[in-house]
């Protein structure tokens, strides 16, 4: 039960980050919502693969099962977000 609602939580974080980046770049002028969300999802697995390695033992390998995890599920969201974003802007 641990394992799943710290799994939830991390979708939760990773979710809410890409969305928040997508937002502060769709307050820039001609930036586009494609753009907005291809960029902020991007942005968000970076920070999430920082975020990996800075946890890392001395010696230990990057966890690649952990950015291939982050990478499919912004994948996921930057492909959901194509069809239905709460930030979309409004025409």
């Amino acid at each position: 039960m641990k394992v799943a609602v710290l799994l939830v939580l991390v979708l939760f974080a990773m979710r809410a980050t890409s969305w928040a980046l997508q937002w502060i770049l769709l307050r820039l002028p001609r930036i586009g919502s494609r753009v907005a969300i291809f960029a902020g999802n991007m942005a968000a697995f970076g920070l999430f693969s920082v975020l990996v390695w800075r946890t890392l033992a001395p010696g230990e390998p990057m966890d690649t099962d952990a950015l291939l995890f982050g990478l499919v599920v912004f994948g996921i969201c930057a492909t959901a977000d194509l069809f239905w974003t709460p930030l979309k802007r409004r025409a």
